[in-house]
């Protein structure tokens, strides 16, 4: 199982009603002096072998050693229509009879599908309650709970299973005894800990994205002992420390020194900038809601609406990205018809291709460019998003033909290294704006993911109630 590099993620709002905080300023210091219990988190998936493996032997090797000392959390992540779905779901409605170990131990002792007759037959065997348990099963009570773990994997950047935090490390698949018992051993034998310094400095006046979910998850998976603090934008502290970091950004996440001599600085070093002796997080590490100072640049893009809408949307995509095609075919509509067409925004498209994942993306963003030029930008748009799978040269020279576009001029236009540099253009500035996937938005100055509608929707109806940060005009092209 290939090991991914941690990203920031914003949203785990199980773990917020853990964390006590008096306000504005305040700080937490999470977990330090002598650790008496060490955490692991374990996303499992109770129809894979490995994760019954090591329930089999590793587990039960942990607690025979620590017995209360460590305490297991369950993420379940089984993979998409398997019995595994059924199997986390059962385990949920065990734990209202507060028998979700057993139940694990037992699923894990054997080979279980789906059946809900078996499970019910194993909840018997355990002398659970099984009317209640049958009832909590079939009516899918607890679905919303697989479904919270499977998120919650999905921004932790899980892709197979079991994969393990130990006290903010990392372990993963069929790792043995041998593997857990030295970080176990360090933390509980450790009286003192440096906590490393992380404050944010936040927009408080702003309603859509809470900082603190993101103080949990820093300090779930990575920064046990952290001393963290939350500061207003507005106060002068908050002023002080935008001025000495340089972030044009908020949230600001801001680490001190010490993370330079922490375990977890490789983790973290391509997403930070060294300011002032301190290290400021990019705005690519942070996937919530990000709010700029500075507007978006100016310029001469596609663009569809209303000129003088209060709002502009920024789209970056990527003709090859699954995801962009999902946004185009089911979210741009409902924007297009309640906002773009009563003329309360508009939609300025960007090119920002992954070119490291889609081979085809750059080429694409190109036509998509020379389209701009001959005026059939919107239309072309449309061709390159139905026929996605269809992306190489001979097939874009294809679709501007049917556009009524002279092939051999437009096949010129593809080459050209002018039309390479818009391309890089695009994103130069969408990489300024914290883009790392696509779709991304900028609505105004609010970066918002494009595959998070509720959050789309949300911010351009703040900021139509609000309808004060107006964005730079820009031209359009047809």
């Amino acid at each position: 199982m290939k090991r991914l590099r941690p990203v920031f993620v914003s949203g785990l709002a199980f773990i917020i009603a853990t964390l006590l905080w008096a306000g504005d300023g305040e700080r937490l210091l999470a977990q330090s002096g002598a650790i008496r219990r060490v955490k692991i988190i374990a996303f499992i998936d109770l129809s894979d072998s490995y994760t019954k493996r090591f329930f089999q032997s590793t587990y039960r090797a942990i607690k025979q050693t620590y017995a209360d000392r460590v305490e297991f959390v369950l993420r379940h992540a089984p993979r998409p229509r398997s019995a595994g779905e059924t199997l986390a779901e059962a385990v949920y409605c065990a734990g209202d009879q507060f028998r979700q170990w057993d139940y694990v131990e037992a699923l894990a002792s054997g080979n279980f599908s789906g059946d809900q007759q078996v499970l019910i037959g194993l909840a018997s065997q355990l002398r659970m309650n099984t009317a209640s348990f049958s009832e909590c099963l079939a009516k899918g009570k607890k679905r919303p709970f697989v479904e919270a773990d499977l998120k919650e994997a999905g921004n932790v950047g899980l892709r197979g299973t079991p994969v393990f935090y130990v006290h903010g490390e990392y372990i993963e698949g069929v790792a043995g005894f041998s593997a857990f018992r030295p970080i176990i051993d360090r933390v509980l034998q450790a009286s003192t800990r440096s906590p490393i310094k992380i404050q944010i400095v936040y927009n408080s006046q702003f309603p859509l994205d809470d900082p603190h979910k993101f103080y949990a998850y820093l300090n779930t998976y990575f920064f046990p002992e952290s001393e963290f603090s939350l500061i207003s934008h507005s106060s002068s502290e908050g002023q002080k420390l935008m001025k000495a970091s340089g972030a044009r950004w908020l949230p600001a996440v801001l680490f001190g020194r010490e993370i330079e001599i922490s375990n977890k600085f490789s983790q973290f070093q391509d997403e930070l900038e060294r300011r002032n002796g301190a290290f400021v997080l990019k705005p690519s590490g942070y996937t919530g809601i990000v709010e700029f100072l500075d507007a978006p640049p100016a310029g001469n893009y596609p663009v569809k609406g209303n000129a003088k809408a209060p709002i502009t949307i920024t789209e970056f995509s990527d003709f090859e990205c699954p995801a962009c095609g999902e946004f185009v075919r089911n979210t741009l509509p409902k924007i297009t018809e309640r906002y773009i067409k009563p003329g309360q925004a508009r939609l300025v498209f960007r090119n920002y291709p992954l070119t490291g994942l889609h081979p085809n993306a750059e080429g694409a963003a190109m036509a998509a460019e020379c389209a701009a030029k001959a005026g059939i930008f919107w239309s072309y748009h449309d061709q390159l998003f139905a026929n996605a799978k269809n992306l190489e040269t001979a097939s874009l020279i294809k679709y501007a033909e049917s556009l009524g576009q002279d092939g051999k001029i437009f096949g010129q236009c593809l080459r050209a290294s002018e039309t390479r540099k818009q391309v890089h253009q695009d994103i130069q500035d969408g990489t300024k704006f914290g883009v790392r996937s696509t779709p991304t938005l900028l609505i105004n100055k609010y970066r918002v993911s494009g595959s998070d509608s509720n959050s789309v929707h949300a911010v351009i109806n703040y900021l139509l109630k609000k309808n004060s940060d107006k964005p730079a005009v820009e031209s359009s092209r047809k």
